[in-house]
Order: C-alpha cells, then sequence, then structure tokens
C-alpha cells in the first residue's frame, strides 16, 4: 500500500465492496494499479424476482472490482441474492481510485446520498463515521448467518479492538513481513532471520557481497513505515503498542525514540537501502528485486499478484514474518471490508447480500481464477492449489494474533500525516528521534487522541 489508501476524511460512507483482486493496498493498502483508474464504472444487475416489493441496493466501490464480468465473487453474490430477492436490483458502482471512491462517499454523505453498502480499509479511516453513527454494526447480522465463524479470530478482534465493534465484513485480508530471493539467500548461506539481530546480519552478509539488504520505495512514507512498525512491535511490546493506536499511552514513549533510532541507524546509516531510496517509487525498487541486484523486500501477501502479473518464478520467493521477539507473536494483519450505512432502508437485505458475498461459492468464484488472492474466508483459498509460500501466510493469518499497523490504519488521518513527515526527517538527519516523537506527542494531544 503505497501513500494512496488514506482514510476518509469527514461524515461517513457506507456499503459494500467487492474482493479486491490486485491486493493491497496500501498502506493500505493498495500498491497495485487500476486499469479504470479515474474512471466511474457502473453496472446495474438484477431484475425483479422475490419479496412483494421492489428495489435497489446501492453498492459502491473501486472500478476495478465493479464489473460482475470479471469480478466473479461479485457475479456469483449477485446470482444468489437474486434467488432470494427476486424483485430486487444491485446497483453496482466504480468510483475510480480508492481515495477517488473516499472523495465521492465524503460528498454523498454530507449530502444525505450515501450508498447502503461501500467498500473501505479497515482502520481509524472510518472512526468519524462510526463515531457519528453513520455505520451500521454487523454484529447481529454475524451471529444470525455465523460470519464469526467463518473469518480468522484476529480480523475480528481487530475491529472490536481499534473500532469498537464488528462494522465490516471481512474482504481481503493481508500480512506484512519480509519477502526474499530464495536463491540470494541460499548463494551466501543465509538461514531466515530467527531474530532481529539474525535480520541484520543478514543485511551485512548482504552488502558485503554487493548485493542491496532491501529495497525501499521512500518516495511513500508509508512503504518505509512498514519497516518502521515491525521495530515498533519491537520496540514496544503488544501491550504498549496497541496502547499507542488507542490512544491510552503518549507517543513520547522511550520505546517510540528508539524504535526511530534504530530505524536511522541500522538500516539507513548502514547503508541497507539503495542510493537515492527516498526518491524511488516501486517499478525502480521492483527491477532491482526482479534482477536479483536486491534481496529483501518489506510487503504484504498482495506481492503474490505483482509476481505472477511481472512473470516471476514464485518459487523463487519466500516469506518471513518481521523477528519482532515478541511472544506469543503477532503478525502485521489487516484488510478490507464491506460496510453498511447505519441509513439504508433495506438492511436486512443489505445484510443477505453481504451474506452471499461471505459465502464460500462467491469467494471460490475469484480464487479459481487468481489462488493466490488475499480472502479472508476461512476454508476459501484450496491449499492444493497453492505454493508453500502461500500457506504459510494463510497459516499465519489464521492462526498468529496480529496487531494494528501504524501507517494509515492505525491513526487518524492527520496524524498519520505526521508521522510521515517526522519519519522522513528523522531519516534525512532532519530531526532527532526524540524531537520526532515530540512532535508526534504534542499533534497526538492537539488532535485529541489520548483517551
Amino acid at each position: 500500500m503505497t501513500k494512496l489508501l488514506r482514510g476518509i476524511s469527514q461524515p461517513l460512507v457506507l456499503a459494500v465492496l467487492v474482493v479486491l483482486l490486485a491486493a493491497c493496498g496500501g498502506n493500505g493498502g493498495i500498491d497495485e494499479g487500476y486499469a479504470n483508474a479515474g474512471n466511474d464504472t457502473t453496472a446495474d444487475v438484477g431484475s425483479e424476482t422475490a419479496g412483494d416489493e421492489k428495489f435497489t441496493l446501492t453498492l459502491w466501490t473501486i472500478s476495478d472490482n465493479a464489473d460482475p464480468m470479471t469480478n466473479r465473487a461479485l457475479a456469483k453474490a449477485i446470482e444468489m441474492f437474486k434467488q432470494q430477492y427476486p424483485k430486487g436490483e444491485i446497483k453496482v458502482e466504480g468510483k475510480g481510485r480508492p481515495e477517488q471512491l473516499y472523495d465521492q462517499l465524503n460528498i454523498a454523505v454530507s449530502a444525505g446520498n450515501a450508498p447502503d453498502l461501500f467498500w473501505s480499509n479497515v482502520g481509524q479511516n472510518v472512526s468519524f463515521y462510526i463515531k457519528n453513527g453513520k455505520v451500521e454494526s454487523l454484529d447481529r447480522y454475524a451471529q444470525q448467518f455465523g460470519w464469526y465463524d467463518s473469518y480468522p479470530q484476529s480480523a475480528i478482534d481487530y475491529q472490536k479492538k481499534f473500532l469498537g465493534d464488528f462494522y465490516a465484513l471481512p474482504g481481503n485480508y493481508n500480512a506484512m513481513g519480509i519477502w526474499y530471493k530464495k536463491d540470494l539467500f541460499e548463494k551466501y548461506n543465509i538461514a531466515i532471520p530467527q531474530t532481529y539481530e539474525d535480520l541484520l546480519k543478514a543485511a551485512d552478509t548482504l552488502k558485503q557481497n554487493n548485493v542491496i539488504p532491501m529495497v525501499m520505495a521512500g518516495k511513500w512514507p508509508a512503504i518505509v513505515t512498514r519497516l518502521f512498525d515491525g521495530i515498533l512491535e519491537m520496540e514496544t511490546g503488544a501491550e504498549l503498542h496497541d496502547n499507542l493506536l488507542l490512544g491510552t499511552a503518549r507517543f513520547n514513549d522511550p520505546a517510540v525514540v528508539e524504535a526511530f533510532r534504530k530505524l536511522k541507524e541500522d538500516w539507513v546509516e548502514k547503508k541497507y537501502f539503495q542510493p537515492g531510496y527516498l526518491s524511488n517509487e516501486e517499478a525502480q525498487t521492483n527491477n532491482l528485486w526482479y534482477s536479483s541486484k536486491a534481496a529483501m523486500l518489506y510487503s504484504g501477501s498482495w506481492e503474490f499478484g505483482n509476481l505472477r502479473n511481472n512473470k516471476q518464478d514464485l518459487e523463487n520467493y519466500g516469506f518471513f514474518p518481521f523477528p519482532t521477539g515478541v511472544s506469543p507473536y503477532r503478525i502485521v494483519a489487516y484488510g478490507d471490508g464491506y460496510y453498511m450505512s447505519s441509513d439504508s432502508k433495506h438492511k436486512e437485505e443489505a445484510a443477505s447480500f453481504l451474506n452471499a458475498m461471505s459465502s464460500l461459492d462467491a469467494q471460490q468464484a475469484t480464487l479459481e481464477k487468481n489462488p493466490e488472492s488475499s480472502s479472508a474466508r476461512i476454508g476459501a483459498i484450496d491449499l492444493s492449489k497453492v505454493n508453500e509460500t502461500k500457506k504459510q501466510i494463510v497459516d499465519l493469518l489464521q492462526n498468529s494474533g496480529s496487531y494494528v499497523p501504524t501507517n494509515e490504519m492505525g491513526t487518524e488521518p492527520r496524524l498519520t500525516d505526521v508521522l510521515f513527515d517526522v519519519q522522513t526527517r528523522v531519516l534525512t538527519g532532519e530531526l532527532q528521534p526524540k524531537e520526532a516523537a515530540d512532535i508526534l506527542d504534542k499533534k497526538a494531544e492537539e488532535f485529541g487522541w489520548y483517551k
């Protein structure tokens, strides 16, 4: 996810999205391009068939997911929904890229014209709307349809802890960690790092052999923050890290200062990134990585799609979680999801559509084309059709604890922008780590972040 996925800033949004076929988002998530970026695409699907009255559900999503002809999960869910509600209509509207969708949702909600369902990342970008009663809790529907048994416990706990309730039916669920080139690790006899010290030792070995240890698309601060998040979890431990994102601990804590220090001294000063990393984008870093000029990339499980699209040998790429040393281990996990407007006049019908989207039939319709998709639905991914790396990631997501990524998911958009700014200034030497933490703390106080 690059810097693109910032949250929705004002009134509410709703509705549900369709499964993101290209992952991430950046920063949520979304690092990959969009064929329909900037273009609205609308599909009116449905007809008259169930119930006594005709009705229309409006669903807003990104344009690349708005076409049932290519989004097979959406097509299957509509088919199932029409069997239950023959007179129901689903109006799917593609609103461009994620940030364009968010902008239009803001306008629609302000004008009282929000859709019934909408897609968004699961994080602080929707907290404003939740606090103002604009998003419907899905708790009773989760109990009615058994959704709590259909998704990883960490995905459910994440929402309840940081959003206060279960508001989004999970769509994609991504893990972040370190991807590496297996052939380079084998060539230089590097074992999978089990500790942070092992990771630094591996980086040093690669550097001594003229291999860039880790590529970093530093033009987008959110990408650098992925590494910062791992270091922060290592320095704070689980409780303090969560409390920082709950607003019950302060950002000038010594552990935050130490995380900034390690990011600068352990990675920038030792030159473990490529030269000019602060001006590089993903296209440049991917070229270095694919050509084996670099060994590691801190990214998410959506990289499967990038690797396949760039005709890379998937078997030459491995993944390991950032070695925080925290026990029990927690992986960085986050996702997108489907939300319902509290103002919808057809909540029961909207919930039924979400249930159709949640079905294994719908999720597996997409996975038939893209077996590496990051569907959050337990049982959706056929493990016999994916490689060992994908199996490893699925196991981590479904059986590990998780923590919220600080960048763009864990803090409100204004505070995220401050984090990006001070982080960059630490890396360039303009700020000392203590100064950066103090600025974060001051702004968090100013924005009313602390409880």
